[in-house]
């Protein structure tokens, strides 16, 4: 297994974690909540497949990152994270995230290390503090 493989992983198992404490702070609060699109895309995917895999792109070290987020895709991954701990332009970010948008299906997640990595152009943000 590649550290690649490993990474998508452990990336995996964080967001089942993730989905599992929500959905249970969801039903602790005993309230109805809309959900957008992307996170019922989500939530239905888990149900489906159990679990998902959610591959990261850094967005500042990645060559060719719309032909890396297309292998993924065609891989089984049921959305594309884009960000990490890098600074990059927020131009930049939305001209990436518009490209890697354009060759696939699912959809692309923000997780940014700061407030350089929002752009709008992404379907969903995921937000974490550790």
């Amino acid at each position: 297994m590649d550290i690649e493989t490993i990474q998508i992983c452990i990336v995996s198992v964080i967001l089942e974690s993730w989905y599992r404490q929500t959905l249970k702070w969801h039903l602790y609060f005993n309230r109805k909540v809309a959900l957008g699109k992307v996170e019922q895309y989500l939530r239905d995917e888990i149900k489906n497949h159990g679990t998902i895999c959610l591959p990261l792109i850094d967005s500042e070290n990645s060559t060719d990152a719309a032909s890396t987020a297309k292998i993924v895709e065609e891989r089984g991954a049921s959305a594309i994270l884009v960000g990490g701990s890098s600074v990059i332009d927020q131009l930049e970010l939305a001209k990436l995230v518009a490209e890697i948008k354009s060759t696939i299906n699912v959809p692309v997640i923000l997780f940014p290390g700061n407030v350089t990595g929002v752009s709008p152009k992404a379907d969903a943000i995921l937000f974490s503090s550790l």
